[in-house]
């Protein structure tokens, strides 16, 4: 006998459905909207205590018909837990035949669904087996297009929910995970707050140095909620809008402009899908309440989209295409009758009462947020259309899959995305709850079936490739430092275009003392400044000073100066962007080449004190001021999608482009190489070139006029040495 409170907990867990309905779907050839039974399957003749059930195997011959009783060709038949290629399926006379085994401990079912129906099953009989023909009824779903928009949106909740309408309870594992993931942070986050509403969560004195100033907007997620916060003016409703946004003015978040806004860039599509009236492209980020804006992309959301139109528009804005149940319903604790889209078509229970969605298990599926092009989003600044005919490339990851691994549809984003759970079940692991496997616990799946749902990229340490080979050129150590995308199966970086990857390169001698490099590529101007100039044009140098004239410079620690080429990179890129094919000049990625950095002593108005003489300068060559993680002048190089806005300002937020300067993006098994010099070392003394590759998830440009951190995150290290 169970201890009491272990049996509490079985019963916690399972939920203690409240009426029959919730525990198990219908039996043998009952149609699925027909009275539920219990599902323990009753003996025709009584067994001896004495002596052991043997429990019957073999074929069971199944015919799967409407409610009609039209039978029903290609539809998918097995027992429950079976593997995809254990599935039978039924021929036009909707017949199949399905192998019942016995492992000693489930709960025998043979299992029915296709696409555009709600499984359904027939419970075999322990030791006789079925009598005759099992007979499966399966229910049409509504036709497409016929969503609910009365439907709420349940709760995800966690692993601690005791509340049978939040997922957690019966998923615990994958609840916890998706609170962990970006997907449940889509509407809250911050940063996506800030970008919105044109602002940035900081203090008053961090905002004036931002150039913003403090006012009170909306408060994020609370219904007419109030709160003080900086704002700068860059933001897609102020830009998106003349009447408000701009300082002495009125705010566009406040919830008193809420009925004046008329344009909203689509973010609130795929960041706030969750809403519950959702006209296309006319969701308000800033007005996202409850489920909406505390759960983001929530388990609900993505379990009632019955289909994704790839490359549609964004997210509920015409990708995504909602089933939201809408029929009368005697499950208890339901409002509708439910419909729960899903991977398998053995998920029967009353209280999801499954969906088989083949396309959950397909990279496109993905594509419902994670592509996206887009035309003008102000008529005063156009997107050219000839040269971008399918609108502007803001998001192509999927693109970037289909054009690599995901081409043969074997590899999807789940490849990398969602890690194998070690679990036995699509619920949670049955042996440590002591109960077997069913209808109501969730069946055994064969290792590698069930997966995470924090969608952490699990593989990234074997996706990027770094190595520093040396040689000796023109009196010199020449470094060669070679990146590759080794199993990306996107573009590296890709995602938001906002992310970058970034090479550094440095130097020490034998006694480990820095080497300043002497030449060779430096990371452009996108890797972040404070401000710059151009000698000749922006600033002249005298001594260790550098007169800007009357600008007022921003504080900064460093200058780093370096000289155009004349060249410029003719990458492979991502292949997707359009610039394959154009000549190096027009894939518009300039090289410059590292002079030196100095060391500020001091900033009054626009003269620079440096600490040091800077080097030699020649009309033309270009300093950055920089600060903190800025790159820009670096020895290194830089891997980025460089937007620019209707101004001609490089590496803008992907809301103000019109247009992209360069993608050299790393496309699937791509490589780039970056040169870089450094001193001779003396006669018995020796040099080490060590590269740093950085992922970096906002691009300093934008990071720093928000007062955000760029969130860099090293990736690999590779090193080499030379000795004379």
């Amino acid at each position: 006998m169970r201890p009491l409170s272990l049996l509490l907990f079985t019963l916690l867990s399972v939920g203690c459905p409240k009426d029959p309905d919730d525990s198990a779907p219908p039996k043998d050839s009952a149609p699925q909207d027909s009275e539920p039974q219990d599902s323990e399957p009753q003996d025709s003749e009584p067994v001896e205590d004495t002596a052991p059930e043997i429990r019957w195997t073999g074929s069971a011959e199944v015919l799967v018909t409407d409610p009609d009783g039209a039978p029903l060709a290609g539809a998918y038949v097995m027992v429950g837990g079976a593997a995809q290629g254990d599935w039978s399926v039924t021929d036009a006379a909707g017949m199949a035949s399905v192998e019942v085994g016995d492992d000693g401990i489930t709960d025998r079912w043979v299992l029915a669904g296709m696409e555009g129906w709600i499984s359904s099953g027939a419970d075999v009989h322990e030791t006789n087996g079925p009598s005759s023909t099992l007979g499966i009824t399966l229910r049409r779903l509504p036709v497409p297009g016929d969503d609910n928009p009365d439907y709420h949106f349940q709760p995800g909740g966690t692993s601690m929910s005791m509340d049978t309408t939040e997922c957690g309870h019966c998923h615990p594992t994958k609840a916890d995970d998706w609170v962990d993931s970006p997907h449940h942070g889509s509407a809250s986050n911050t940063h996506t707050w800030d970008l919105y509403v044109g602002g940035s969560a900081v203090d008053a004195d961090t905002c004036a140095s931002l150039g913003g100033w403090m006012a009170t907007g909306q408060e994020p997620g609370i219904d007419g909620g109030t709160l003080e916060r900086c704002y700068t003016g860059a933001g897609v409703l102020p830009f998106l809008h003349d009447a408000c946004g701009e300082q002495g003015g009125p705010v566009c978040d406040h919830p008193d402009q809420a009925g004046d806004l008329e344009a909203f860039g689509s973010c609130g599509d795929c960041h706030a899908p969750a809403v519950d009236v959702h006209p296309g492209g006319q969701i308000d980020l800033a007005r996202a309440t409850g489920i909406a804006f505390e759960e983001g992309v929530t388990c609900d959301l993505c379990h009632k989209t019955r289909s994704v139109v790839a490359g549609g528009a964004p997210g509920r804005d015409g990708a995504i295409q909602l089933q939201r149940p809408s029929e009368e319903t005697t499950v208890v604790s339901q409002e509708f009758d439910p419909i729960t889209f899903g991977p398998y078509p053995d998920v029967v229970l009353a209280i999801m009462k499954g969906a088989y969605e083949p396309g959950m298990r397909e990279a496109a599926w993905c594509s419902s947020c994670h592509e996206y092009s887009r035309g003008a989003l102000r008529d005063d600044m156009p997107v050219d259309a000839a040269r971008w005919p399918d609108g502007l490339p803001i998001n192509e990851t999927w693109s970037e899959c289909e054009a690599g691994p995901c081409a043969g549809g074997d590899t999807t984003c789940a490849t990398c995305h969602m890690d194998v759970l070690d679990e036995e079940s699509s619920t949670y692991n049955l042996s440590e709850r002591d109960v077997d496997p069913s209808v109501s616990q969730g069946w055994l799946r064969s290792y590698g079936q069930i997966l995470r749902h924090d969608f952490e990229w699990f593989a990234k340490d074997q996706v990027y490739g770094l190595a520093v080979d040396l040689d000796t050129v023109d009196s010199s150590v020449e470094a060669q430092v070679r990146v590759n995308n080794w199993r990306g199966g996107h573009a590296l970086p890709t995602g938001h275009p906002m992310r970058q990857l970034i090479v550094l390169v440095e130097a020490v001698d034998q006694d480990g003392q820095p080497v300043a490099p002497s030449g060779g590529q430096a990371v452009p101007d996108v890797g972040g400044y404070r401000a710059m100039g151009v000698y000749g044009t922006d600033f002249m140098a005298s001594g260790a000073s550098l007169d800007f004239g009357f600008q007022v410079l921003p504080g900064a620690s460093a200058v780093r100066f370096v000289r155009p080429t004349g060249a410029w990179d003719d990458y492979d890129g991502p292949g997707t962007a359009g610039f394959s094919g154009l000549s190096a000049q027009a894939k518009g990625l300039p090289i410059t080449s590292v002079l030196g950095e100095v060391t500020i002593a001091s900033i009054t108005g626009g003269v620079v004190t440096l600490d040091g003489a800077p080097p030699a300068l020649q009309a033309g060559d270009i300093a950055y001021l920089v600060a903190g993680d800025d790159a820009a002048g670096a020895a290194g190089w830089l891997f980025a999608k460089v937007m620019v806005d209707a101004d001609g300002d490089r590496g803008v937020a992907h809301y103000r482009a019109v247009d992209i300067a360069s993608d050299n993006r790393l496309g699937f098994g791509g490589s780039s190489t970056s040169t870089h010099s450094f001193p001779l070392p003396a006669e018995g003394g020796a040099i080490t070139v060590s590269a740093r590759l950085l992922t970096r998830d906002y691009a300093a440009p934008i990071a720093n006029a928000y007062g955000w951190s760029t969130a860099d995150e090293q990736v690999v290290e590779a090193s080499a040495e030379y000795s004379l």
